[in-house]
Formats: structure tokens, C-alpha cells, sequence
């Protein structure tokens, strides 16, 4: 199963690299990009399209990273709280009287 998976993910990683080359020599018109008063230099539209795409994955593995951080704080903090009230459980007397024959 592992050999299929990893047959997959290299024809996917293929077709995406096929689709971006044909993508890039199909948009190579130069252009500059203008947002407020900023001035970009002349460069394909495949350059900046990429440069956009980059810079989404980039930024997603960076809020995933802050998330999957908090939750493992949390989860860390838990697992204390648990600990601590296991041992505390665990150091208080057993009531005879209360355990039923």
C-alpha cells in the first residue's frame, strides 16, 4: 500500500509540475504590478503568479504551525491537570465503609 501511495503522490508532484511549466510559457507577457503608490519591476505574470502562490503556501504553513503550537500548549496543560489530580486521587485513603460488599 505505501509503494501505491508513494506512486501517487509522484505522479500528482508530476502533473503539478507540468501544469505549472505549460502554465509559465503560456503566460510569459511582461507586466508591472501597481498597488497604491508601488511600482513593481517588469516581470512575467507567470513570475508573479508564482510569487502569489508561494507566498499562500507560506503563509498557511505559518498560521498552521501557530495553531498546531496553541493546541499542543493546551493539550500539554491538560494532560498536567490530569496528572496532578490522578496523583492526588491516588494519595487519598479508601473509605471501607463506603465500598459495598
Amino acid at each position: 500500500m505505501r509503494y501505491v501511495t508513494k506512486v501517487l503522490f509522484v505522479l500528482l508532484l508530476l502533473l503539478v509540475a507540468i501544469t505549472a511549466w505549460i502554465f509559465g510559457t503560456q503566460n510569459s507577457a511582461i507586466v508591472t504590478l501597481h498597488f497604491l503608490d508601488v511600482e513593481t519591476p517588469e516581470a512575467p505574470i507567470s513570475l508573479w503568479v508564482g510569487i502569489g502562490f508561494l507566498g499562500g503556501i507560506g503563509l498557511g504553513l505559518l498560521l498552521s504551525a501557530w495553531s498546531n503550537t496553541r493546541l499542543r500548549l493546551r493539550a500539554r496543560s491538560a494532560r498536567r491537570a490530569l496528572e496532578k489530580q490522578i496523583s492526588v486521587t491516588a494519595r487519598q485513603p479508601v473509605d471501607e465503609s463506603a465500598v459495598a460488599d
